[in-house]
């Protein structure tokens, strides 16, 4: 049976049930026999049964997308569509009611977890904003109601009444209920039409420095601020942490991506750490328990002396020359060049095959890449010549990266900062050499200075029709790593005498997180971690992503037997960016200030900085908040 199929199969039944005994009193267990499937194969198609529901809202959207389409072409006044709009949803709605009852609570923009979050409000926003837009080009709307405002209210009317229909609360039909509130908000409730002002009404709020983008470089940027006595203020479109989430799925706490830090004793966190007093419980990584998988065998990986005369991945004349290359690195005998790739640098010194492989799979595993020999030689040099001095190498945050974001938003707090969520920055306001303002659909916001921690794709529709704007599009055309992340919830533990397996091939590996986190799981349970390394092609190539799935669970299956049978929740992301710039010789990272704007600097893993992944993030926030402190 074709995928699609088995999914079709899985929602068929379970709807039959949700629609006989209800959402709530319909179990696992009941949904997986109805639809003669086993559990796993119900998770590789649905991570939970609430995304059922979120399922059935897609199906729902796509359904009334085509009925729309139908009922609205050729009708040309914009306010007729909206009556037309009105009443079609109302006949839907009648008709669809026992299913619209079970999704009440997703027709709320409201969801903490972005994966399963309804696409129901946001196709209601866009249909009607498409039709405020045409009804105010044509004269129809007041010229100075905003689309997008106009398009939250009029959802809002149709949202509220919907959900007060369901629950029985209207003292008439639901038609009639929608065309009168849609006649109130079209005609207004003024007694005098005349337009008015909102000056009156706007309050001019300014701050020292302007954080945009509330993830890690922006919280750790905001709270060094903060804690020096700075007025700041952060905007965050979605929820803070970016892509450093922590979420709890039935009692695990599933992080996105590998919530480590490497060379933590070395790391600028710890700057942030000491100057913040921000405490963190860190469970740092045993090199003893790291294997490589050759195969057929498994063989310590050289993560330290006693791992490079153990491991069977090179000869002993090979260890010998691989210290040798490692001493020189230490030493910064080698630098590399930002021309030349290692691959090509290691082929100029002679370096024997068995030492550039080793090179390379090392490369592979800490800069999250299945290109390693792209990466820049003065990049890789420059990475290693911090790591290979450290004494933590790769140390975990106990509670996942949630507890270091709540760390941050408590010092950022505690020091008068304020943080503001479901903010998007559409704009900014410049005059001369300076940025003064920037705009959300809500409100403009002023500051002395102003830090960027948004990715550059995001950076160059703020910045466009500035001096910059050509700067921020070359970075915006940068390829980012991607990783495949398939993590698995396991009821109880299956013990290896290892907590992390590299399979050298695939280039991918299993982490136990639960070995170094307990916090992460309920009682007696284990969580794994697989990640496996993508290429640009590999994205949307739905055969490649299906094809490391099986390479994953062959993995799983390998080295933790029987996990299928302990499987409580998986969580899989076929598309996560490890790091918003992949490192290669064609691409650099983005410097944190341009001369164009005095007043202006940015932060991010896709920055200037040292190391790699997470540490990018907080070297360019350290470096962006030294060059604010030092100008003001």
């Amino acid at each position: 049976m074709k995928p699609n199929q088995t999914k079709d199969k899985i929602y068929q039944a379970s709807m039959r049930l949700f629609l006989t005994q209800g959402f709530e009193d319909t179990t696992l267990e009941q949904i997986t026999k109805e639809a003669g499937v086993a559990k796993g194969t119900f998770f590789n198609h649905f991570p939970s049964k609430d995304a059922i529901l979120t399922y059935l809202c897609e199906q729902m959207v796509s359904s009334m997308g085509h009925k729309v389409k139908a009922r609205l072409n050729g009708i040309e006044s914009a306010q007729s569509k909206l009556v037309h709009l009105f009443r079609l949803l109302a006949t839907i709605n009648e008709n669809e009611q026992q299913r619209l009852k079970l999704i009440a609570g997703k027709l709320l923009p409201f969801q903490t977890d972005q994966a399963q979050a309804s696409p129901y409000p946001a196709f209601m926003l866009e249909l009607i904003k498409e039709i405020m837009e045409e009804g105010r080009e044509n004269g129809e709307f007041w010229h100075g109601a905003h689309p997008e405002h106009a398009a939250h209210a009029l959802t809002g009317v149709y949202l509220y009444t919907t959900i007060q229909w369901i629950h029985g609360q209207l003292a008439q039909p639901l038609e009639m209920a929608l065309l009168n509130r849609l006649h109130v908000a079209l005609n207004g409730i003024t007694q005098q039409r005349e337009e008015f002002s909102m000056e009156a009404y706007e309050v001019q709020q300014s701050y020292d420095t302007v954080i945009v983008g509330g993830g890690l470089a922006g919280l750790s940027s905001a709270a060094l601020l903060a804690k020096q006595g700075k007025k700041v203020l952060v905007l965050e479109r979605g929820n803070l942490g970016g892509r450093a989430v922590t979420l709890n799925i039935k009692d695990f706490k599933f992080n996105f991506g590998a919530h480590a830090i490497y060379g933590r004793d070395s790391s600028t966190l710890r700057l942030f750490e000491k100057e913040l007093g921000i405490h963190i419980a860190w469970r740092d990584f045993n090199p003893n328990k790291a294997k490589y998988d050759l195969g057929s065998t498994l063989t310590d990986i050289p993560a330290n002396i006693l791992g490079l005369f153990r491991t069977r991945v090179m000869k002993n004349a090979s260890k010998v020359a691989f210290t040798y290359e490692i001493f020189k690195t230490l030493i910064g005998k080698e630098k590399g060049s930002a021309h030349m790739s290692i691959k090509r640098w290691m082929d100029e010194k002679q370096v024997s095959d068995d030492v550039q492989e080793m090179m390379l799979t090392l490369a592979s595993s800490n800069f999250f890449t299945k290109e390693p020999e792209k990466i820049p030689s003065d990049v890789f040099f420059g990475y290693y010549n911090r790591l290979f001095t450290t004494n933590k190498p790769v140390a975990y945050i106990e509670g996942g990266w949630q507890a270091l974001i709540d760390e941050l938003v408590r010092v950022i707090e505690e020091n008068g900062g304020e943080i503001r969520t479901k903010q998007k920055v559409t704009a900014v306001k410049t005059e001369e050499e300076r940025v003064v303002e920037v705009e959300t659909p809500d409100a403009a916001y002023r500051a002395d200075r102003f830090i960027f921690c948004i990715p550059p794709m995001e950076l160059a529709k703020v910045f466009e029709n500035t001096r910059i704007e050509h700067l921020l599009k070359h970075y915006a055309h940068y390829q980012a790593s991607y990783v495949f992340v398939y993590d698995i919830g396991l009821k109880e533990r299956i013990d290896t005498p290892y907590t992390y397996v590299y399979d050298k091939k695939n280039k991918l590996f299993i982490t136990d997180i639960s070995y170094y986190d307990e916090t992460c799981v309920p009682e007696g349970g284990q969580l794994l971690q697989a990640i496996a390394y993508l290429n640009e092609e590999d994205l949307g190539n739905k055969e490649a992503l299906a094809e490391t799935q099986e390479k994953i669970e062959r993995l799983y299956d390998k080295h933790f037997a029987g996990w299928r049978e302990q499987l409580v929740v998986p969580r899989m992301s076929k598309r996560a960016s490890a790091q918003e710039i992949k490192w290669r010789i064609d691409q650099q990272a983005m410097p944190v200030f341009f001369p164009d704007y005095r007043n202006l600097y940015f932060a991010g893993d896709w920055c200037q900085g040292k190391g790699q992944l997470s540490e990018l993030s907080f070297s360019s926030a350290y470096e962006a908040c030294q060059l604010v402190l030092q100008n003001g």
